[in-house]
């Protein structure tokens, strides 16, 4: 924030000066997707590259499962249109998996980020199967329907984003409209 003096200050005040006194934000905008664009895909040699269509990847995104799920996957696809990402599935599980994404951040400055997940359960009842995203030191986990996730975060050295799924079987999730904010 900027005050009416020129000042940078990095929060609000508690309570606001007696004074006459305006503070403008100095929030910078900066879409992540732009250096870790879906669009872009780049061929998958990873033992994940049957997952995707036409074997291709996020180009700047690495895929991961846990590796104690074993090699059975049949049925799993990860799916890249425009700037959405989908995990779906058949009749197999994927207890974890998605994909990681290493952020450049300057450390100690404020940034958020805004995820959008989208979460179809095969049948009513109570979901099993959910996402989790994960950014710097914090996790969100989210269950059937649709949500923003937001996360307010003071950047670090060696940040990522990761978009996984949690539990999911005969279900969908789909992320998209990421966007980073640095204040």
């Amino acid at each position: 924030w900027k005050t009416s003096g020129g000042t940078i200050v990095s929060a609000l005040p508690g309570t606001f000066p007696p004074n006459e006194e305006t503070y403008t934000a100095q929030w910078k905008l900066d879409n992540l997707v732009k250096n870790a664009d879906f669009a872009k895909l780049t061929s998958d040699t990873s033992p994940l590259k049957d997952y995707w269509t036409d074997e291709k990847r996020p180009a700047s995104w690495n895929t991961w499962v846990d590796k104690t799920q074993g090699d059975a996957h049949d049925g799993i696809t990860f799916k890249t249109v425009e700037k959405t990402f989908t995990i779906a599935t058949g009749a197999t599980e994927l207890k974890k998996g998605g994909i990681q994404q290493p952020i450049t951040l300057e450390t100690g400055v404020h940034y958020t980020l805004s995820v959008t997940v989208k979460l179809t359960n095969a049948s009513g009842g109570t979901p099993k199967g959910g996402c989790e995203v994960k950014f710097c030191d914090k996790t969100e986990i989210k269950y059937g329907g649709t949500h923003t996730i937001p996360f307010d975060v003071i950047g670090t050295a060696s940040a990522k984003l990761e978009l996984l799924a949690k539990g999911l079987q005969n279900k969908k999730v789909e992320f998209s409209a990421i966007t980073l904010t640095k204040k």
